[in-house]
């Protein structure tokens, strides 16, 4: 009989055991995804950050696109 109960106390120390062990690692898991939320925005804001300060730096190239608009730079429009 005091095998049976010691067995039984034994199986439910386990049983907390392993249910806090699942906690722990859903929580772990929880603010691990967190954090890699904040990672990725603190990445973007640095890449955000290095184009702003390039963009200070370094003179536009001058390009367009062609053949898009029928509208010349003045305003006419083109015939054809």
């Amino acid at each position: 009989m005091r095998s049976a109960n010691l067995l039984k106390i034994a199986a439910d120390a386990e049983l907390l055991r392993q249910r806090a062990f699942v906690k722990r690692q859903a929580r772990r898991g929880a603010f691990g995804a967190i954090a890699a939320v904040f990672a990725v925005a603190a990445l973007a804001l640095g890449e955000l950050t290095g184009w702003q300060a390039v963009r200070l730096e370094v003179q536009p190239i001058p390009a367009r696109l062609v053949g898009i608009s029928k509208r010349t730079p003045l305003g006419e429009q083109r015939h054809g």
